[in-house]
């Protein structure tokens, strides 16, 4: 086995069983006992870490990480990967993410997180990619900010479209008129969800605005407050799924496009389980 490159990781317990494993096909008396022994932890601590059941402390890093052998920028990435993992707050793993990517090494081993990241966190970029859909487009930085209905500025979307089209989200045709491209976003699961997370924060935050900004004829926000069971939710929820599954059929099947919405169906408890 290969050392694994702490780089590919945001899970620093996977990373660490990958890391314990490669130092002992070297070191074959090297035990979780031992390497416990060594750093002075409890003989039950680390399998307790590894197991999820026990977070790791910055304490118990510095007793373990002269017996690891990794280097002190690797200390430092792993370092942000435990807050990460123990954070329950999501502007602070989106932060603590912000932090491991100016590691130079994050975006040659994450490539596919590092485009996901960048897309889904910036709502204009989807947009943008929407946008280039409608009849009357034009690549053309003042027509496409008047045409959007919230603010975002020529840096933004000069900044959109190189991006779009550097990760193949759209091309350039002969005849230079953009195209849009089938494109699936595939990453690490739990940087997908937290991206996405910070994309539906900003497009519900813009449903807001719309109350004020959009006349109501060409908006609809829909919501229902009411009592109900586990059981009858998930059949809501299986109505929601359909629904969208409905309204991607439209989409599908519209050829005159002169307008870029953002649907979104929003249903959450508002209390807590019983008991």
């Amino acid at each position: 086995m290969s050392k694994p490159n702490v780089y590919s990781y945001h899970d620093y317990r996977t990373f660490l069983k990958d890391w314990i494993s490669s130092l002992q096909e070297t070191q074959s008396d090297l035990s979780m006992r031992k390497l416990a022994e060594k750093s002075e932890l409890a003989v039950g601590y680390l399998p307790m870490v590894l197991s999820g059941k026990r977070n790791l402390t910055v304490k118990a890093l510095e007793s373990l990480k002269k017996h690891l052998k990794l280097k002190t920028d690797e200390i430092a990435y792993l370092k942000y990967m435990m807050e990460l993992n123990d954070s329950d707050s999501r502007e602070d793993k989106l932060e603590l993410v912000k932090k491991m990517q100016k590691f130079h090494k994050y975006g040659e081993e994450n490539a596919k997180e590092l485009e996901a990241y960048k897309y889904l966190t910036k709502w204009h970029y989807v947009a943008l990619r929407e946008m280039i859909l409608l009849e009357d487009f034009k690549n053309d930085v003042d027509w496409i900010q008047d045409r959007l209905s919230f603010a975002v500025t020529p840096k933004d979307i000069n900044e959109g479209l190189s991006f779009l089209l550097e990760h193949n989200f759209i091309e350039k045709t002969a005849k230079g008129k953009f195209k849009v491209k089938d494109k699936i976003i595939d990453c690490f699961d739990g940087i997908y969800r937290l991206s996405l997370g910070e994309f539906y924060k900003q497009v519900y935050a813009l449903a807001v605005e719309s109350i004020e900004k959009v006349p109501r004829n060409e908006r609809l926000l829909l919501g229902h407050t009411f009592a109900v069971s586990n059981e009858a939710f998930d059949k809501i929820s299986d109505v929601l799924n359909e629904a969208l599954a409905k309204i991607r059929e439209i989409e599908k099947n519209d050829s005159q496009r002169d307008r870029v919405y953002q649907v979104s169906f929003a249903a959450f408890p508002l209390t807590k389980k019983k008991g």
